[in-house]
């Protein structure tokens, strides 16, 4: 019986400190998108590459950054990064389920989804 509790106890610890580093590289993950999204505003800023029509609306078929592939790019990033973030904070709630990790994996999800919805227009 000892030995049993010895190798449950080992292996609770071992989902347990799984769970937490997984959800620190999630929160890592929106960290650097975040300023991974600074950094793409100032470049658009320094370049000259801020539209200056109405938010959401462009003429033409496609996105005033199409063919700027440096913000493009980092805009992909950060779409990834986010993702990343929300599948990892979904892992680490199911290895141990907590608060923290939870509101890790919402706000994930929160801003990739707006993110998506108010720069996918930008890309296009």
């Amino acid at each position: 019986m000892d030995k049993t509790h010895q190798i449950t106890s080992l292996i609770a610890k071992i989902r347990q400190s799984a769970a937490r580093w997984i959800s620190v590289i999630s929160l890592v993950s929106l960290a650097l998108s975040l300023l991974l999204f600074i950094w793409m505003w100032s470049r658009a800023y320094m370049h000259g590459n801020i539209p200056h029509t109405s938010w959401g609306q462009y003429e033409g078929n496609h996105g005033p950054w199409r063919h700027n592939y440096d913000l493009r790019g980092v805009w992909w990033q950060i779409l990834n990064l986010q993702l990343c973030a929300l599948i990892l904070g979904l892992v680490s709630f199911v290895f141990k389920p907590n608060r923290r990790v939870a509101i890790i994996a919402g706000l994930a999800f929160v801003s990739g989804c707006l993110f998506f919805a108010t720069h996918y227009w930008l890309v296009d």
